[in-house]
């Protein structure tokens, strides 16, 4: 499976100021009315909001950047982070490693293998399915079961375990040896 860049420092794509989409709004506009320049954009905002941007009532943010931008035959900037958080489920589980700010962030689908390895350095590698196979040994353990006492009467065994330098394991031992006819 490849893991595909959604997006990446949006903001350090921008390469266009506040007056060149000033000038860029200006030029466009000059040549049809408002609506007529809201509907020439395909605007998802309606031209009494581009009145507003033309009276310096709001600012542009990214989706009407990407609008003037496309007007003129410029490339779109990079989605934004919420832009490409916005195919997550409400449901999804949300994992943080570190205490400061995240600089990564990693979707993983649920159409995504179940057992994946990933590498995040820089980069992004994804091992589907990985298997170690005759690196490590399984790991066999013992079978074990408890025995339920008060506590005065564990502390009393305890303290003569110690008394005799023997693991529980030995004493156990001793006291079967003894029991056995």
């Amino acid at each position: 499976m490849k893991a595909n860049l959604v997006t990446i420092a949006a903001e350090l794509a921008e390469d266009l100021t506040e007056d060149d989409y000033r000038c860029i709004y200006a030029e466009l506009r000059e040549k049809c009315s408002l609506r007529a320049f809201a509907e020439f954009i395909s605007s998802a905002v309606s031209h009494a909001w581009w009145g507003r941007y033309e009276n310096r009532l709001v600012q542009l943010h990214h989706d009407r950047r990407n609008e003037l931008r496309r007007a003129v035959d410029l490339p779109d900037l990079p989605a934004t982070v919420a832009q490409a958080l916005g195919n997550v489920s409400p449901n999804a589980a949300v994992w943080a490693l570190g205490e400061q700010p995240a600089e990564r962030v990693v979707l993983v689908g649920g159409d995504a293998p179940q057992r994946i390895t990933m590498h995040l350095n820089g980069d992004v590698t994804v091992i589907e399915d990985a298997h170690v196979i005759g690196l490590t040994r399984r790991k066999t353990h013992k079978a074990h079961r408890t025995v339920n006492l008060s506590l005065a009467t564990w502390q009393r065994l305890n303290a003569a375990r110690k008394s005799a330098r023997l693991t529980w394991e030995q004493l156990a031992a001793q006291w079967a040896e003894s029991l056995t006819p």
